[in-house]
């Protein structure tokens, strides 16, 4: 990008910024025209205020697995930490990356670079002549027009010390929790053909329990006993959503609720409650809930909570599947931010 404003827009001021602030301060004084670059994880702020103009945008696409690799590798972190970092990223951006007017470039193998100038001069209706590629060309270290041809994978591994393939860093987990992950973050891939996200999963393997003794310890996809106190039985997994109505689904199953005991289960954010409900479970079987949510804050994690009302002295509850979709439109009023629940014996 930085070479073919040089050649082709000499005129133009370059931008970069991360934060709303940080642009006012970069155009302060400045009278020519300029074109805004985002540094890594931009603001919400940021992004909302220049997607609101509508100008002309190109997204250079990392995808969620890149993402969660790039955290592995370079900060070190667990995966459920990384897979948060790539969550937030697509959900932060995924107003400009559905825009008409985002041209969106993937990392692929058989993409060249003369493909992405030609792609970028088209989408910004800048005229490029064959010498303007080779000044293009030139500016990026290139002086052969036909190495221009060459992958833009291969020109980057030549550039960049720190350049990794796509998928990179991903291997360094085992093959069951890239498929876990694969359901969280696959889904949102649609956004990229603007199409709504449909069945994204949040594992029962990302949620945290409070055991009877108050301690706060991960889950697995076994059933958690209601033996003991009031408590938070299922409570996570702090993940980010693009904004928009969204549908969520909650399946789970009871056995032996002797006690005929009670849930609250609600949806979190920010400190501010989504949605609500009280509810009788019954004494075994199934278990499901639906309710529609307004995701206003793409860039906050969402909470998820099943809370055990009275203390039990038997009984297990097992959460079975959290699933998230885009609804096509908003609910009616009357059932906004209402849950629905029904049980099959």
């Amino acid at each position: 990008m930085q070479a073919l404003v040089e050649v082709l827009l000499p005129g133009c001021f370059q931008l970069e910024a991360s934060t709303l602030e940080g642009l006012r301060e970069a155009v302060t004084g400045r009278k020519t025209p300029s074109i805004l670059l985002y540094a890594v994880d931009p603001d919400l702020s940021l992004v909302e205020v220049t997607h609101r103009v509508n100008p002309a945008s190109v997204y250079f696409y990392e995808d969620p697995s890149d993402i969660v690799g790039f955290a592995l590798r370079e900060s070190q972190t667990v995966w459920p930490t990384a897979l948060q970092v790539a969550c937030k990223n697509i959900a932060t951006v995924a107003a400009v990356i559905a825009a008409p007017q985002t041209l969106v470039i993937r990392r692929d193998p058989g993409l060249t670079l003369d493909a992405v100038i030609s792609e970028l001069c088209g989408h910004f209706g800048l005229p490029v002549t064959q010498e303007k590629r080779l000044e293009i060309a030139a500016s990026l270290g290139i002086q052969d027009r036909a190495n221009l041809e060459d992958p833009l994978e291969q020109w980057l591994q030549a550039q960049f010390e720190h350049y990794r393939p796509p998928m990179f860093g991903i291997y360094e987990v085992s093959g069951d929790v890239v498929e876990l992950m694969e359901t969280v973050y696959g889904p949102l891939r649609s956004l990229l053909v603007h199409q709504p996200v449909r069945d994204l999963q949040w594992p029962v393997q990302l949620f945290f329990s409070q055991t009877p003794q108050r301690t706060i310890s991960g889950v697995t996809a076994d059933p958690l006993s209601l033996l003991g106190p009031a408590r938070y039985l299922y409570f996570g997994p702090y993940y980010c959503l693009p904004s928009g109505w969204w549908n969520l689904k909650v399946v789970f199953e009871v056995r032996e609720n002797l006690s005929f005991n009670k849930v609250e289960i609600d949806v979190c954010q920010a400190g501010d409650s989504l949605s609500y409900g009280l509810f009788d479970i019954p004494v075994r079987g199934r278990f499901e809930i639906d309710t529609e949510i307004e995701i206003r804050l793409p860039e906050v994690p969402l909470e998820f909570r099943i809370f055990l009302k009275e203390g039990a002295i038997e009984g297990l509850l097992e959460l079975k599947r959290v699933t998230w979709s885009m609804s096509e439109q908003p609910p009616n009023e009357q059932d906004g931010a209402r849950i629905y629940a029904h049980s099959t014996p």
